[in-house]
């Protein structure tokens, strides 16, 4: 089972499988331009090679989903077909599982060589896209900026303000 396919081995399982037009959430996840130029060499490739753990994630999700589309279809004894049908769809949970917790890796490792006002872009917040930081980054980095400012300003005015002190809490005042 621990066994490397050589590449051409590789390439020729996943062009079998293709995407189905109607299942639009397996989809590749690629870093937005805007990032990918700005990122060092060596962080490209590591991106690039989890990014092929999770093409071949996806792939094996899309066998799965093959075969469960196969199994709905299939008129033999429909214990046997509702078992293997749940199985597959408990597979395709765990692949769907793997692909989501390696995005969350490769954002994690592209947050490392971010500028730190950037860090909340490497923040899942739910939404499905093709790329790895959603479709609208610029939106995104405009409010991460934003936001950096005011925490900035806040931390700012109180380090000037040396007289300022915390309210008693109702114990010191008692």
């Amino acid at each position: 089972m621990e066994k490397k396919l050589v590449p051409e081995k590789l390439t020729l399982i996943q062009e079998k499988y293709k995407r189905p037009a109607n299942c639009t959430t397996v989809c590749s996840l690629t870093v937005n331009p805007e990032i990918w130029v700005k990122l060092p060499q060596h962080q490209q490739r590591a991106d690039l090679n989890v990014s092929k753990i999770q093409e071949s994630v996806r792939k094996a999700a899309l066998t799965s989903l093959q075969k469960a589309h196969s199994l709905t279809n299939t008129k033999s004894n429909e214990l046997d077909v509702k078992q293997l049908l749940t199985q597959q769809v408990d597979s395709l949970a765990l692949l769907g599982h793997i692909s989501y917790e390696l995005a969350c890796l490769r954002r994690h490792k592209i947050k490392s060589v971010l500028k730190p006002e950037y860090a909340p872009i490497c923040v899942d917040d739910g939404t499905q896209s093709k790329y790895l930081f959603d479709d609208d980054l610029p939106k995104r980095q405009k409010y991460a900026k934003e936001a950096s400012h005011v925490g900035l300003a806040v931390n700012t005015s109180n380090s000037r303000n040396n007289n300022y002190r915390a309210p008693k809490s109702y114990d010191q005042r008692n």
